[in-house]
C-alpha cells in the first residue's frame, strides 16, 4: 500500500480561496525544505461546511491572509479531523487530549523510542556522573537526590526524541499509522541535521551548567545551593528556549538546518509567546503532576513489602538506585508525552500564522481517496 501523498511542510502554505479539485496530487509529505520555492497547493473542497460559495478571483490571495483563515477555522468552519487533533486552531487542553490520543495509537512505537532516549539518556547521564565523581550507587543513599551537571542532558535527549516523534506524530496527524519502519526511512536524510541541532542544544545547556556547578563548589557544594541554582538556571533556560520550541519539529518536518530552524521557530513563535508560555507552564505542572502520581504508589508498595515480609530492599546495595530508577520508570512516559505535544504545537502555530490547516485537510482527504 502506497503512502498517500501530503502537504510541504516544508514551506508557509499559500492562501487562495476555494477552486475546483485539483487533477494530480501534489508532492511528498517530507519532500521539500524550508526556504524552497513556495509550494502551490489545491485546496478543492477542503473548507468542509464552508462549501464553495461565490468568492474572489481564484488567482488572488485570500482576504485577510492567515489569520483571516484561522479566525474562519476557529469559528468552526473548518472541523475537519483526520487523524488526533481537528484541523484547526486548538486550545491547549485540544493539545494535551491530542498527544494523549497519539501516544495511545502506537503505544509500542512512541513508549519503545522514547525508551531508547531514556537509556541512552541515562548512559549519558553516568558518564558524565563520573567525571565529576558522583556514582550512584553512593553509600549514603541519596544518589537518586544528588544534582549534578549532568541534569543538563536531559533537554538535550529531550530534543533529540523531539525531533524523532515529530515523524510519527505528523502522520498521526494526518490519520495516517505511523510504524518504525516508517520512522527510520523518514529519519534517515534529516538525521545529521538534527544531530547537528542536538549538539546546539548540548553546548548551550552543558556550558552553563558547568560553570554553575564548578562557582558553587562542585562535589563539595550544599544540597540546598546546588537546587537553588538548578532552579535559577533552568527557569531561565525554559524563558530561553520558549522562541526555539518548534526548532525540532522544524528539522525533522522541514529539513531544516540548526540555526535556519532556529530562526523559523522563532518567526513562528513570535505573536504566541504568551501561549507559549503558558503551554510550557502546563507541560511542567502535568509532567510533575504524572511523575508523583507514579513514583508516590511505588515508593509505599516498596515501604510496605519491606515491612511485611521484613526484607528492606532500601537496605539493599540496590536501595540507593531505587529513586533513580523510579525516575527512569516515569522519564519513559514523560518524555516521550513533551515531544509529542511540542510537535502538535508546532503545527498548531503553522495553523494559526500560515493557515496550513486548508493545506492538511487537502492532504488527508487526498489519502482517503487514495
Amino acid at each position: 500500500m502506497g503512502q498517500a501523498t501530503g502537504p510541504n511542510w516544508g514551506s508557509p502554505a499559500p492562501l487562495r480561496p476555494p477552486g475546483p479539485p485539483p487533477d494530480a496530487p501534489s508532492g511528498p509529505l517530507y519532500g521539500a525544505r524550508y526556504g524552497d520555492p513556495a509550494y502551490e497547493a489545491h485546496y478543492g473542497s477542503t473548507l468542509g461546511a464552508a462549501g464553495p460559495g461565490p468568492g474572489p478571483d481564484p488567482h488572488s490571495p485570500a482576504p485577510g491572509g492567515a489569520r483571516a483563515l484561522a479566525d474562519r477555522a476557529a469559528a468552526g468552519r473548518l472541523t475537519f479531523r483526520p487523524g488526533v487533533v481537528t484541523l484547526r486552531p486548538a486550545s491547549m487542553g485540544d493539545l494535551l487530549d491530542a498527544a494523549v490520543r497519539t501516544l495511545r495509537l502506537r503505544p509500542a512505537l512512541f513508549l519503545g523510542i522514547g525508551a531508547l532516549a531514556v537509556v541512552l539518556l541515562t548512559v549519558l547521564r553516568a558518564a558524565v556522573d563520573a567525571m565529576v565523581g558522583v556514582t550512584l550507587l553512593a553509600a549514603d543513599g541519596t544518589a537518586g537526590l544528588r544534582i549534578t551537571p549532568s541534569l543538563a542532558l536531559v533537554p538535550v535527549v529531550g530534543a533529540l526524541l523531539a525531533g524523532v516523534l515529530a515523524l510519527p506524530t505528523a502522520d498521526a496527524v494526518l490519520g495516517r499509522d505511523p510504524t518504525g519502519a516508517g520512522v527510520r526511512r523518514q529519519l534517515r536524510p534529516r538525521l545529521p541535521r538534527l544531530l547537528g541541532y542536538v549538539a546546539l542544544v548540548a553546548v548551550a545547556c552543558l556550558v552553563p551548567t558547568f560553570l554553575a556547578w564548578f562557582a558553587l563548589g562542585g562535589r563539595s557544594a550544599q544540597q540546598t545551593d546546588l537546587l537553588l541554582g538548578t532552579f535559577g538556571l533552568g527557569l531561565v533556560g525554559e524563558l530561553v528556549r520558549l522562541p526555539f520550541v518548534a526548532a525540532p519539529a522544524v528539522v525533522a518536518l522541514e529539513g531544516a538546518a540548526a540555526w535556519a530552524a532556529i530562526r523559523r521557530s522563532l518567526r513562528l513563535v513570535r505573536g504566541y509567546l504568551g501561549r507559549t508560555f503558558g503551554m510550557v507552564i502546563l507541560a511542567r505542572l502535568l509532567v510533575v503532576m504524572v511523575t508523583a502520581a507514579l513514583v508516590t504508589p511505588l515508593a509505599v508498595a516498596v515501604n510496605v513489602a519491606s515491612t511485611v515480609t521484613g526484607f528492606a530492599l532500601q537496605d539493599t546495595p540496590l536501595g540507593p538506585a531505587l529513586p533513580t530508577v523510579f525516575a527512569l520508570l516515569t522519564t519513559c512516559l514523560t518524555l516521550p508525552f513533551e515531544a509529542v505535544l511540542w510537535t502538535l504545537f508546532y503545527v498548531d502555530l503553522r495553523v494559526r500564522a500560515e493557515g496550513l490547516d486548508v493545506s492538511l485537510v487537502d492532504a488527508a482527504r487526498r489519502g482517503e481517496a487514495g
